[in-house]
């Protein structure tokens, strides 16, 4: 057992330096608060309520 021998050489060994994860900013995306449907339909609700008010 007292006769270890190298089998790695330093030019054969790869060396690397461990780095610390940093967080990335990106641009913050902002979400609409009604969906397009909820537009819709709210558009919808108008138009009927401004007939209905046209009929009185």
């Amino acid at each position: 057992m007292s006769h270890l021998r190298e089998t790695l050489s330093a030019a054969d060994a790869f060396l690397f330096k461990e780095e610390a994860m940093t967080p990335i900013f990106c641009k913050p995306k902002l979400l609409p608060l009604k969906t397009v449907t909820t537009q819709k339909l709210d558009e919808m609700q108008k138009e009927a309520r401004n007939r209905a008010k046209a009929e009185e």
